[in-house]
């Protein structure tokens, strides 16, 4: 797995956990908090072909 680039090493560590999660017919659904959801995360989860779900932190208005 390509680990440069991803933007945190937080992230590398998601990175493995999601590796092991993984085969090729099941993929797990990402669920990131707004401090992971980095443009460089999000295209590389898109990449791979992961669904995901980003928590905002938007106040309602």
């Amino acid at each position: 797995m390509e680990m440069k680039n991803i933007g945190s090493r937080s992230f590398a560590k998601v990175l493995d956990m999601i590796d092991t999660l993984s085969s090729q017919d099941k993929r797990p659904l990402i669920v990131l908090d707004a401090g992971l959801a980095t443009e460089i995360n999000l295209k590389w989860l898109k990449d791979q072909d992961y669904g995901c779900i980003v928590v905002s932190r938007r106040k309602k208005t």
